[in-house]
Parts: C-alpha cells; structure tokens; sequence
C-alpha cells in the first residue's frame, strides 16, 4: 500500500500532464466552439460530465504591440512636456501651494489621532493583539515539488 505522500505525488503528477493535456487542445476546442451556433447561455457543449461555455473577454493591446497607440503615446508625453514647460511657473507655485496643504492636512489628522486615542484604548489594543498571538496555530499543509 503506497503512503499518502507517495499518492500525493502521483496526483500531483497526473495533474500536472492533464494541465498540459488542456493547454495543448485549448486552441483547438476554442476554435469548435466559435464555430457552434450559440444559445442564450452560450454553451456551446453539454454532456452528463459537464458543460463549456464561450466567454469572450476583451484584450487591450499594449503600446509595445501597436505601432498607432506607441505614436500616440509618444504624441502625448511630447504635448505634456510642452505644457509643463510652457506653465512650468505656474505649476511650481501650484505644487507649493498643495505640499501647504498636505501639512496642513497631515497636522489635522494628527490632532483628531490625539482625539481618537487614550492610554485605555492603546492598552486594549496591545491586549488585542497578545490575545490573538496567543489563540493563533501552525496550519500545516503540504507543497509538492515535481522532478
């Protein structure tokens, strides 16, 4: 009788071809099914063991693989570096004006976190976590490494 780690490993490996059993006829199964008249479900197979159904999801091209959208990009950046220049000023003043704010801001939500805490709640929170650590456990699980 073999040990449940050598079972393990044979599953594993059994999983592992039949996973590349699928990516192997996926084209081939894709393109039947594109060739099935679709119902309202789009199943396209049905059988006792199962179904398939078509889902279509949309792919966006990246700049690297469309020579149209890496001249626009290259348009854009271009134009916003002319922009930048030509108000360059104008944003540094603006840029002050929000590193102002954001102190300001940040000098607020420290006084509200004043507000918001006490020497009780910072001790419940410390017991919160001891409590925690103290009620975790190791779960044990298992990774298999093919050859």
């Amino acid at each position: 009788m073999k040990s449940p780690l050598a079972t393990l490993v044979t599953l594993k490996s059994y999983l592992k071809r039949t996973e590349h059993q699928i990516d192997t006829i996926m084209p081939d199964a894709i393109n039947a099914a594109l060739q099935v008249e679709l119902d309202k479900n789009r199943t396209v197979y049905q059988a006792d063991k199962g179904k398939v159904i078509l889902t279509l999801r949309k792919k966006v091209p990246t700049i690297k693989q469309s020579k149209e959208l890496t001249r626009l990009d290259e348009l854009m950046v271009a134009t916003q570096t002319s922009l930048a220049n030509r108000h360059a000023k104008r944003i540094d003043r603006i840029n002050a004006q929000i590193a102002e704010h954001q102190q300001a801001i940040a000098d607020l939500e420290q006084q509200r976190e004043e507000l918001l805490t006490n020497k009780r709640l910072i001790q419940l929170k410390s017991d919160f976590i001891q409590q925690k650590e103290q009620e975790s456990w190791m779960q044990p699980s298992l990774a298999v490494y093919l050859v």
